[in-house]
Parts: structure tokens; sequence; C-alpha cells
């Protein structure tokens, strides 16, 4: 009787604290108050409740995963490609809808039926599509637009000079006054192309024709601009 009433008791005093995971310690003891209360958190860890949670924390965190890429996404097209915001809009709500349709369709078909068919959730629903999905996905896009062409690189055309600077061990007569002069050529970038300050293209230097085997040296500068957001060498 004793040892009934001693295990009644450890099982009423099993109960798991509602407290964050990181501050409970779980008894690794093997009495039955240890292994009762082992048990109660096993079970509070694979209630609905719990499994709710852990889910809507899982597609929190993916939801805006994909959100983050697909502003990415945009930003890059709207560079590289120069897609217009309607067309791009367009595609999204295209695809998405096919997406959407396809899981509503195998798995709950009968209250989209439902849905079509009531009246004031078709308006309901009409309504939603106009002012709160696509309203507001040409309100991102553009926004996505407008902010990135401010702090994307701008265009700029970089051009240089090239100076006569000496010679030597060349045939007599020939000096850095006269000495042949190479011309070189410029780099373009279009806006958004250089991406960062690291970007690099090749100058296109095109040599003389030399009359003598010899040492030329010449300095080549670069062109000062006023473009806003560029940095210049000359």
């Amino acid at each position: 009787m004793k040892q009934e009433r001693s295990v009644q008791h450890a099982h009423e005093k099993a109960s798991v604290p509602m407290t964050a995971a990181s501050d409970f310690v779980v008894p690794e003891g093997t009495d039955e108050l240890s292994r009762s209360t082992r048990r109660a958190w096993r079970d509070r860890l694979n209630s609905d409740s719990t499994r709710k949670m852990i889910t809507g924390v899982l597609a929190t965190l993916v939801g805006g995963s994909f959100w983050g890429f697909s502003g990415t996404s945009a930003s890059f097209l709207f560079d590289t490609y120069h897609v217009d915001t309607l067309w791009l809009m367009s595609v999204r709500q295209i695809l998405a809808g096919l997406l959407f349709m396809a899981v509503v369709v195998t798995r709950d078909r009968e209250r989209l039926v439902k849905l079509w068919t009531t009246p004031a959730d078709r308006r309901q629903l009409l309504l939603f599509t106009a002012f709160g999905l696509l309203f507001n996905q040409f309100c991102y896009l553009t926004a996505v637009r407008l902010t990135n062409a401010g702090t994307a690189s701008p265009a700029e055309e970089f051009t240089f000079t090239i100076e006569r600077d000496a010679v030597s061990d060349a045939a007599e007569g020939i000096t850095a006054a006269n000495m042949p002069m190479p011309s070189i050529g410029t780099v373009s970038y279009a806006q958004g192309e250089a991406g960062s300050a690291t970007a690099a293209k090749e100058i296109a230097i095109t040599l003389p024709t030399y009359t003598s085997v010899g040492i030329y040296t010449y300095i080549i500068k670069e062109t000062g601009g006023d473009t806003a957001g560029v940095t210049y060498s000359p």
C-alpha cells in the first residue's frame, strides 16, 4: 500500500513546466519520478501544438528566404535583361497561380468548388486578388526597380591618356620626344554591370611599328570624371 502511494505521488508530480527547452533540465535518474518527467516531456514535444509551432517556425524561415531570393532575382532581371515590371509581375502571378491551383485541386478540391460557387466568398476572393495580391506585387516590384536603380553601379566610360616617358638601347636618333606612340582604347560599363569595386575589364593597347629594338617606356593615366559613385585614379 505504501509503495502504491509513492508511485501515485510520483505520477502526480511528474509535470513539465511551461518554459523554454533550454531552461529545463530533463532528469536522468531511474526513479519513477524521473521516468515520469521524461515521459511527460516527450509527450509535450510530440503534441499537436508543438508540431504546429515547429512547422510554423520552419515555414516562416523558408518563406522569408524565398521572399528575399525573389527580390534578388527581380533585381537581377531588371539590371541584366531590363524586363518590364508588369511583364515580370504577370509571369510571377501566373506561375504561382498554376502551382497553387495544382496543390489545391489535388488536396482540397471540394472547398475550392465551394469557394467559387458561393457569391460572397467569390466576391471577397476577387477583391483580395485585385487589391491584396496584384496591387501588392506591382508596388513591391516597382520599389525593387526604383531602389535598385539608385544603388546599382552607374554607367560610365573610362578613357585613358598615354605619354612618352623614356627610351634606351635604341638606335641613334631615337629619343623620348620622337619615339613611336601606341594608342589606347576605352572601357565602358553599363548600369549595374560593374557590380563591385573589384570588377575588371581589359584595355586594348595598339602598338606602333618600331624601326629599332630598344626599351620604350610610356606612362598611362586614367582621365578623371565627375560621375557620382565612381572613383577615378588619374
